[in-house]
């Protein structure tokens, strides 16, 4: 079985509304395989593997968890169902998509963008990763 290739894509940013220079922002798109359209500088790892990107996407929500705005997204049954639909979803070649509030007025997105192709958006390359 081919392994796609998946992205890691994940940062921290302030909410903000869509802009001319959307494409250029790090405002996660409304298509989660429009990452795949945005500069390499936005790409935080690359994996071969499902397993890695997995590990890599628990780790991010992970550390990201003590700022969760809500007790509801900081509970660890719910926590433990996110991981493991993320593992299963990565398996099959899936997209992982996570969004949290922080405290204040910030927002959290982690994804994990599957590319060789996208199941979604089959016609978007996968980036060239210097």
């Amino acid at each position: 079985m081919r392994v796609p290739l998946s992205i890691g894509i994940g940062k921290r940013t302030q909410i903000a509304s869509a802009s001319p220079a959307f494409m250029a922002s790090e405002v996660p798109p409304l298509e989660v395989p429009h990452w795949l359209l945005r500069p390499a500088r936005m790409i935080k790892a690359t994996f071969q593997e499902p397993e890695k990107a997995s590990a890599w996407y628990r780790a991010q929500v992970t550390d990201l968890t003590p700022a969760f705005m809500t007790d509801h997204d900081k509970d660890p049954t719910r926590q433990a169902e996110r991981f493991t639909a993320a593992d299963d979803r990565l398996s099959w070649g899936g997209d992982v998509v996570g969004g949290w509030y922080l405290r204040g007025t910030g927002f959290a997105s982690v994804q994990v963008v599957a590319c060789s192709a996208n199941r979604i958006r089959p016609t978007i390359p996968c980036p060239r990763i210097p």
